[in-house]
């Protein structure tokens, strides 16, 4: 991740925890903390729902995740999703990258994912996610 990148992510992790996102309780968390999208292909579009595992506790939290697709697909919205983080912020990163800090994370469900250009006879087992960097409420690195 560039500097720029980790400055913005640490300047909105401190925005969202300002608004309300944290008290000073520690929290448990399992690492490694993984990703998985379940992906529904339609003609040249699809969407992902993206979930992650090992936050057992709601809290503030960013992280960074790498995007697989077929050749020829883009990454075209993302937006944040689920019982907790549905408050939060996501963005597209680079051309397979995605970005959530949310005041409040926990397992579940955090994003959908649309792609477009998707070429035809893609299925949904040519998409893939995976968490590249998690990040506290200080914006230190966790894993």
């Amino acid at each position: 991740m560039g500097i720029l990148q980790r400055i913005v992510l640490v300047m909105i992790m401190l925005v969202v925890t300002a608004c309300g996102g944290g008290g000073g309780a520690e929290v448990t968390v399992t690492v490694p903390i993984r990703a998985t999208m379940a992906t529904v292909v339609t003609g040249t579009t699809a969407v992902g729902t993206v979930s992650v595992t090992g936050l057992a506790v709601a809290a503030p939290y960013g992280l960074n995740f790498a995007v697989t697709m077929p050749p020829g697909a883009t990454l075209s919205a993302v937006a944040t999703s689920g019982g907790y983080a549905a408050s939060g912020f996501a963005s597209i990163s680079g051309t397979n990258g995605l970005i959530l800090v949310s005041s409040d994370v926990a397992s579940g469900e955090i994003m959908t994912v649309t792609f477009a250009n998707v070429p035809s006879g893609a299925q949904a087992s040519d998409f893939g996610i995976a968490v590249t960097a998690v990040y506290d409420r200080n914006g230190t690195l966790i894993q």
